[in-house]
């Protein structure tokens, strides 16, 4: 683990936080990056899926402002 706490980021048929093998196939995973749990469902996510979902929002979100 590093200093700011960022661990790798493996997947096999399911994500891994700071693991190498697979608990179910007993095989190593392949390294998706460097990465952390979601602080909103826990899960292992990857700087690299980040980064890519902000080049590429679901959608856009236009804010109007009132006339005044």
């Amino acid at each position: 683990m590093s200093e700011n706490g960022a661990r790798k980021v493996r997947e096999c048929q399911t994500r891994y936080l700071g693991e190498q093998w697979c608990v179910e196939c007993v095989r190593p995973c392949r390294r998706v990056g460097v990465g952390g749990l979601c602080p909103h469902c826990d899960e292992p996510v990857a700087i690299p899926d980040l980064l890519e979902a902000a080049e590429t929002p679901a959608e856009l979100e236009v804010i109007t402002m009132p006339d005044r």
